[in-house]
């Protein structure tokens, strides 16, 4: 899709974030949906517990504050990483006493309670009713009919006094957030339920993804928090039991109520239909997965109740990053919920600002893509509406946030022992299960383009003209073909789980143990991802139509090679997404990790790798054949991390090479002519394809398969003589070494 060139690879990239709220214009406050058509009337005078007037900074105060978070984010800056308290950013870049007290005495006397300031002076935080606020705003409230609910919304934009304007750059709280958790829970205790055949559990996703050999040197995350941001407690007992179903302890959370408590968990089938259920099902993945990926770690689980006008997880969400330091000691955050662009409205804009704060911080935001494909408005995992959009995650659109994207593993037998567990990097395609022609659902990877907020400076040599912000930036398993195990005692025991809610707090996971390899807090962490992403380091997996198994690739019908989703009566004939590619993607971002590689190259890390150059050793270096003779040669590698597959090159004309099970033969066309050559390299190719070998190797038999003539075949002179045959084995890691093998023919 979009790729980097060569010169775009080898240029020196200044990479910075960008402050996104002053660089394109705030999104309207007033939802798409709320609109004449859904209007159910006007609502009598009902409580608004949260109402948030987000501050704008003077243009002054604006491009200082823009100026340190570049400075924050490039090395070599005398103010890189130099974080700030929440008080230290309102001292400094926040709205004056002069400019609080108009703005609060107004407040007050239009009859709403000042409930507080932030601490970073980012915000004013009010109560009211919504006839107080309807005659503050010059609005009324109404309720809408939306996906088969009833939501409250005002029904205008909202305005303010012309002498307030300067300061105030937002207002939420006026309208009941659409925000969804992401996850899926099949209950399905038999392995072998999941979709592969396999689940993942702890140590597959230490397999899988290279984590193995940072516990082993002691890097778990310990010292570190990771908080999760929801609207519902766990189950102590549920994460009790998958800690003894898989052999693996994971920490229990510290639950820090933000705002009106959600109540106790539910642990019996008997609430499985509460209301609040697929919430605690979210807590539950989030922390199984941020514990089970950095299990040295602390966990804070950060919650609240949504209340009338205001969305519990942005409760929780602008306390964990405003009481940073005070009430909430999380310097990684995960966020696994979604709300598009289009319904999310101002609240869209506010995050662009608050998650700057947290990167100014020090904290590292982390949110999944979404699972609705490139349709993010629509329900995930639920059958397409006739009309289609593409939209992206608001929680993933600020610059300042590591949006985390699905993928699902092409695997095979020989990617799981006898026992069931994984026993390497597994190659991995975009995640897209659309149902069937019968009974189509949109379940897919999020990403796409934002139509909010700006391009960040470190996405510029990817990005094509005129684009905004890109997501996602990196991505992780997420398909139900072999998804999470889990265990949920309300919907019946063992399961699995599966969706890029599975996937984010993984990546939160990641953050925690860089945090701790390098003793330092990371803040906004895509400044650094990116630019090792341009380094070439060899921490990606990346994720192509080669790696994904997909025979072949068209936006018109949703496969592992892109984000489309169906049509409402059939796998086609519904939104056209984006296709994967070499290099980065708005579906799957830069990859999957190879984790230790990536905390490795991290700068600043204490954890460095303590592995052999690769080497690859022929059993012959010597090999003597003459027409219509073959030979197997025996292959062995050492130093290489994950699974490895082979190459040849300078091979004379009618000689070939295929591998199968760490063995190379050699053989010598009997019955020469281009087309007998042509057919040998094209099965070799396609066995290559078929044990996922490295695309490289494909094209370039078919390469040479394509120099055949048609017709009658032409005649082939074997001339005797010794040609050097170059053996390369490669890594998924993109590590290399070869061995060189005499091939003498004897015609």
């Amino acid at each position: 899709m979009f790729v980097p060139g060569a010169n775009a690879r080898a240029m020196v990239v200044v990479v910075a974030t960008c402050v996104a709220a002053s660089a394109h214009a705030a999104p309207a406050v007033h939802p798409a949906w709320a609109n004449v058509d859904a209007d159910l009337g006007r609502v009598a005078d009902e409580p608004l517990e949260h109402v948030t007037l987000w501050l704008a900074r003077s243009a002054e105060r604006e491009r200082a504050f823009a100026a340190f978070r570049r400075d924050q984010d490039t090395p070599g800056s005398p103010h890189f990483h130099e974080w700030l308290t929440p008080a230290q950013i309102g001292a400094r870049f926040g709205a004056s006493d002069a400019e609080l007290a108009q703005l609060t005495g107004w407040l007050a006397g239009r009859g709403f309670t000042v409930r507080r300031v932030a601490t970073a002076r980012m915000f004013v935080e009010v109560s009211g009713t919504t006839d107080v606020a309807s005659s503050a705003f010059g609005v009324e409230f109404h309720r809408y009919a939306v996906a088969g609910e009833s939501r409250l919304s005002i029904d205008r934009e909202p305005s303010v006094p012309a002498e307030l304007v300067p300061f105030v750059a937002g207002i939420t709280g006026l309208v009941e957030s659409t925000a969804r958790p992401q996850h899926h829970f099949e209950a399905a205790p038999a392995l072998g339920a999941s979709g592969g055949g396999h689940y993942i559990g702890p140590y597959d996703f230490a397999a899988i993804y290279d984590l193995s050999p940072l516990w082993a040197a002691g890097y778990t995350g310990a010292g570190q928090t990771i908080g999760i941001i929801g609207r519902a407690r766990v189950y102590a007992g549920d994460l009790a039991q998958y800690a003894e179903s898989t052999n693996f302890a994971i920490a229990t959370p510290t639950v820090i109520l933000a705002g009106p408590d959600p109540g106790s968990a539910c642990g019996a089938t008997s609430c499985r239909s509460a209301a609040g259920m697929p919430d605690q099902f979210e807590a539950t993945l989030d922390v199984e997965r941020a514990s089970a990926t950095a299990p040295g770690a602390a966990i804070e689980l950060i919650v609240s109740k949504s209340t009338t006008g205001e969305d519990g997880l942005e409760i929780a969400l602008i306390f964990a990053i405003d009481h940073y330091g005070a009430d909430v000691q999380a310097n990684v955050l995960s966020i696994s919920f979604a709300q598009c662009e289009a319904s999310a409205g101002g609240w869209t804009n506010a995050l662009a600002r608050l998650f700057e704060q947290a990167a100014a911080q020090g904290q590292t935001i982390v949110a999944s893509s979404g699972d609705a494909g490139a349709a993010m408005c629509d329900e995930q995992l639920a059958r397409p509406p006739q009309s289609q959009t593409r939209d992206v995650n608001a929680y993933c659109s600020s610059g300042a946030v590591t949006c985390v994207g699905g993928t699902t593993l092409h695997d095979g037998d020989a990617d799981w022992s006898a026992n069931g567990s994984a026993v390497g990097y597994i190659p991995e395609g975009a995640w897209n299960e659309p149902g069937t022609p019968s009974n189509t659902v949109a379940a897919a990877s999020g990403g796409g383009f934002s139509a909010v907020v700006a391009l960040p400076s470190y996405q510029a040599p990817v990005a094509p003209p005129g684009a905004l912000r890109m997501s996602p930036d990196v991505a992780f398993a997420a398909s139900a073909h072999d998804g999470y195990y889990g265990f949920v005692t309300a919907d019946g025991g063992g399961g699995f789980f599966y969706g890029t809610s599975a996937a984010a707090p993984a990546m939160a996971g990641v953050m925690a143990i860089v945090d701790q390899a390098t003793g330092a807090r990371q803040g906004g962490a895509n400044a650094e991802i990116y630019r090792l992403a341009y380094a070439g380091v060899g921490a990606f997996h990346d994720v192509d139509a080669a790696t994904s198994g997909a025979a072949s690739c068209s936006a018109l019908t949703p496969g592992t090679c892109n984000n489309s989703t169906p049509g409402t009566q059939s796998l086609t004939g519904g939104l056209a997404g984006f296709a994967i590619a070499p290099g980065y993607d708005v579906v799957t971002g830069w990859g999957s990790l190879d984790i230790a590689a990536f905390v490795a190259s991290w700068p600043g890390g204490a954890f460095h790798l303590d592995v052999a150059r690769p080497s690859l050793a022929l059993a012959e270096a010597d090999v003597s054949l003459a027409r219509g003779e073959q030979t197997t040669i025996a292959l062995s590698h050492s130093g290489f991390r994950g699974g490895v597959t082979y190459a040849c090159s300078g091979l004379p004309d009618g000689a070939t090479c295929t591998f199968a099970d760490d063995s190379l033969t050699i053989s010598i066309d009997a019955t020469p002519g281009a087309a007998g050559i042509a057919i040998g390299l094209v099965a070799a190719a396609a066995i290559a394809f078929l044990r996922r070998r490295k695309l490289a190797a494909l094209l370039g038999a078919l390469a040479l398969a394509s120099c055949a003539t048609a017709g009658e075949p032409t005649q082939i002179v074997l001339t005797s003589g010794t040609s050097a045959i170059t053996v390369t084995a490669t890594a998924a890691t993109g590590e290399t070494a070869a061995a060189t093998l005499m091939l003498t023919i004897a015609d």
